[in-house]
């Protein structure tokens, strides 16, 4: 009735009060979690969650450009420094670099003719990238001169990640079992001067979620479908430590390693 019209207004009015606290940092939380407390809001009074909606979407919008491309693109990602962004494709040997500022095209890389070319990791200075191909053929590239650098010895299932010195280059290779019903997973580390492996850890039957790697290239930290977190020596394949799990929610900003089947 009317008494529950007002609690429920006022209740929303409360929702949104907090949400536009976390928005100011006056109190601490997520922009999720206001963003939550403005939907509730908005289902208990409408009226009185219009203006903390406005507040949350001018809080939170992110769409900063609309870049028009020629083909469709896959496996976006964006330099560390955010102003480039990088685009392969499926139906073409072109990888294509973008001024994140302007939308403006400013170079690319060519690939193998009559294949696909896309990324699958970027340096942490942004300039190197490694791409794979239709072909599953492996490259590091420098962004700066659009040249390649070094073809790497690998077959990957996924993403990639490279030390911060550049030196090393981490990922997963995946096939399927004799039951070709579950993937066997391999982790691998590649010394990105010569494209030799350095390092082939032992097949394994869990998933690998995620990979990063120290700074020098000497331990890398992997973390399972089951979140089960492990820090290992890359040239002894020895683990360092005890388990631990760490629920680890999906990155924004495409850093986490998703490995896909051979297939």
């Amino acid at each position: 009735s009317e008494m529950c019209i007002r609690d429920s207004s006022g209740i929303a009015r409360g929702l949104v009060a907090d949400a536009e606290a976390i928005f100011k940092r006056v109190r601490g939380g997520t922009y999720d979690q206001a963003l939550q407390e403005l939907t509730v809001a908005a289902l208990l009074g409408p009226v009185a969650a219009r203006g903390g909606m406005l507040t949350g979407l001018q809080n939170t919008a992110i769409l900063q450009k609309i870049i028009r491309t020629s083909r469709g693109i896959v496996a976006p990602k964006v330099t560390p420094d955010g102003k480039r962004l990088v685009t392969g494709s499926k139906e073409e040997p072109v990888i294509r670099i973008w001024d994140a500022a302007t939308g403006q095209q400013v170079s690319e890389l060519t690939g193998t003719p009559k294949t696909g070319l896309w990324v699958v990791g970027l340096g942490p200075d942004g300039k190197r990238l490694i791409s794979e191909d239709s072909a599953g053929v492996v490259r590091l590239w420098d962004l700066d001169t659009s040249t390649i650098i070094r073809q790497l010895k690998a077959e990957l299932a996924g993403d990639a990640v490279m030390s911060a010195d550049g030196a090393r280059v981490a990922a997963v290779d995946a096939r399927w079992g004799p039951d070709h019903k579950k993937l066997i997973y391999r982790l691998g580390v590649w010394d990105a001067a010569t494209g030799e492996p350095v390092s082939m850890f032992p097949e394994q039957s869990d998933s690998i979620r995620e990979l990063a790697l120290s700074p020098d290239g000497r331990r890398i930290v992997v973390v399972d479908g089951n979140d089960a977190t492990r820090i290992f020596d890359v040239d002894s394949r020895e683990q360092i430590g005890e388990t631990i799990a760490i629920p680890s929610p999906s990155s924004s900003d495409g850093s986490n390693i998703g490995v896909h089947s051979p297939e």
